[in-house]
Formats: structure tokens, C-alpha cells, sequence
């Protein structure tokens, strides 16, 4: 798996969160619903179907920028990892035995290849 495989993969992963937690609002679970599900479901579905379209954008916007910050977390460009003298984060790949480094801080930023595939506006 190369970086932007990666990237992509955790792109698709906030896709597929963003149409579980939409499902959800619509629809909650026959088993075992929580009262708290019950209650934003009914709220969403009282939504007009703009302010419907508002949720899930806002709902894509969260996915999104919670993978973003993970990924910066990752790059070293805040948090934990901000000083490399403290440490630093080191993801690999492992596929038929090779390793492949995913946070290689030679390579473009996983954060960027992110970005580059969704705009934050």
C-alpha cells in the first residue's frame, strides 16, 4: 500500500462514516435503539430537507477534519509529536513481509495528500 492508497482509503472511511451516521439520523437501529438515537432521529427528521443536507455537510466537514488532525498528529505538526527531539510517529505497512513507511517525513505530508482530495472551506 503506497501513502496515497492510504490516504485514499481513510478518504472512503469518512465517506462510509458519513452515510452510517445519515442512515442513523433517518433510520435508528431496530435492535436496541438508545434513547439518545430515538431522540436525534426524530429531531433530524423534523428537519426541512435543506437543513437535512446542512446535517450532513456538517456531518462530512467532522469526519473529515477529525482524519485531518489524526493525519497532522502523525506529520509531527502538532501535539505530541511537534518536537522530533521528543519523538515521533512511525506507521508502516506490512504486505508479504515487506514494511512500507507511511509517515515518512521525506515524503509530501499525509495531511496535504488529505487536503488535496477535499477541500475545508
Amino acid at each position: 500500500m503506497t501513502k496515497e492508497e492510504f490516504i485514499a482509503r481513510l478518504f472512503s472511511l469518512c465517506q462510509e462514516a458519513e452515510s452510517g451516521v445519515m442512515s442513523s439520523l433517518k433510520t435508528p437501529p431496530v435492535r436496541s435503539p438508545n434513547a439518545g438515537r430515538l431522540r436525534r432521529s426524530k429531531w433530524f427528521r423534523s428537519l426541512s430537507i435543506r437543513d437535512q443536507d446542512s446535517v450532513r455537510e456538517i456531518v462530512r466537514y467532522a469526519a473529515e477534519f477529525a482524519v485531518f488532525l489524526v493525519l497532522s498528529e502523525l506529520d509531527g505538526i502538532g501535539g505530541v509529536a511537534a518536537n522530533p527531539e521528543d519523538g515521533m510517529y512511525k506507521l508502516y505497512y506490512t504486505e508479504e513481509g515487506v514494511d512500507t513507511l507511511i509517515t515518512d517525513p521525506r515524503q509530501e505530508p499525509l495531511h496535504d495528500l488529505f487536503q488535496s482530495l477535499r477541500d475545508f472551506s
